[in-house]
């Protein structure tokens, strides 16, 4: 199989030749090791060279592009030393009392191929033998990231869940608008979903249930309906929970802790295990 072929059949859940393998680099990483010098690239181009490189040289199955929406002409060193140095912070002038989520414009959603220059330029270089993918946020991430600090949306949780929750639809339009834009005018195989803020450490099993699983389920749909796969990415222990992950409709989930892992292979078994019976 080719290394495309291997990943898009273990999606699709049937056997490959050989278990898959790529990661997703952390943007430290790619910058020190994707140059000699460790110094950030200057353009788009570079960028994804570095990236498709990185992946030839690991021997990776695929490219999960750090920074799937960028046009031609992007200059990436500033966008990739904020990411670095800047931790993101929420803006210190929302004010969770007085916000109407119900009433906030969205941004231009009208996406175009221009917008996704960065994962064609990344076909073309690593050809057609490898999986290409990209990523999105949930909007219940977005939707902590939008408060001063996450101590006050966990108690804007506390004090008004319902504003809370539009909040959390708002940037699931826009999540899911970038999500099927990768797929339909990028070309790109997979969508990421990042959900750092949904582990047991974060949030109980009936806090998933009422405030993430509908975050991450318009999401996966969304990918599936585009022609897509989408896999889930949370941080911390997740094992009891995976039952719920599997409801959501993802094709897959990235296990970042041994018990997870374990579990996630169980509770696979035991899924099996009832279409067979």
């Amino acid at each position: 199989m080719t290394p495309r072929e291997r990943i898009n059949r273990a999606m699709q859940r049937k056997i490959p030749d050989r278990v898959p393998v790529w990661c997703p680099l952390s943007l430290e990483h790619i910058v020190r090791n994707g140059r000699e010098d460790g110094k950030f690239p200057e353009t788009v181009e570079e960028f994804v060279e570095i990236e498709c490189q990185l992946t030839l040289r690991y021997g990776f199955d695929g490219v999960l592009l750090y920074l799937p929406m960028l046009k031609k002409g992007t200059a990436v060193a500033p966008i990739l030393d904020n990411l670095i140095n800047n931790p993101p912070v929420g803006d210190s002038s929302h004010d969770f009392q007085t916000a109407d989520p119900e009433k906030w414009e969205l941004p231009d959603l009208d996406f175009t191929e221009e917008n996704f220059y960065s994962a064609h330029l990344a076909r073309e270089i690593i050809g057609e033998k490898y999986h290409l993918g990209g990523w999105v946020g949930d909007g219940f991430s977005k939707a902590l990231q939008w408060f001063p600090v996450l101590d006050d949306a966990l108690i804007a949780l506390l004090e008004d869940a319902e504003r809370f929750k539009a909040i959390v639809r708002y940037f699931d339009k826009i999540c899911v608008a970038q999500a099927k834009a990768q797929i339909e005018l990028g070309r790109l195989e997979s969508i990421h979903i990042s959900s750092p803020y949904a582990g047991s450490s974060f949030i109980s099993l009936p806090l998933y249930r009422e405030l993430v699983f509908d975050s991450v389920r318009c999401i996966a749909l969304a990918v599936k309906e585009a022609g897509g796969f989408s896999y889930l990415h949370t941080c911390g222990s997740i094992s009891d929970r995976l039952e719920v992950f599997a409801e959501t409709g993802v094709d897959g989930i990235e296990c970042m802790d041994l018990h997870g892992s374990a579990a996630a292979g169980k509770c696979l078994s035991r899924r099996r295990e009832k279409k067979s019976g």
